[in-house]
């Protein structure tokens, strides 16, 4: 029997694009970003940890994804 773990946040984050039916550049536009900035996100995991306030408010508002997410992650 194995145990599955969470998602992290970056795999939160591209499995929640993708449940929204956003592509990496739609979303990468709503946010004000570049489409590579957004990729990097998804990809690696410590980007996330260097993305600005504001750009976690944009995640989590438009992606559905709790604020705390953001600041409680691994």
């Amino acid at each position: 029997m194995t145990s599955s773990s969470p998602p992290t946040l970056n795999q939160l984050i591209r499995r929640q694009r993708e449940a929204k039916g956003y592509s990496l550049s739609e979303l990468a536009r709503k946010l004000g970003i570049t489409t590579e900035s957004l990729r990097d996100l998804e990809d690696y995991a410590d980007e996330i940890d260097e993305a600005p306030l504001w750009l976690a408010k944009k995640l989590s508002f438009l992606l559905d994804i709790p604020p705390e997410q953001f600041f409680s992650h691994p």
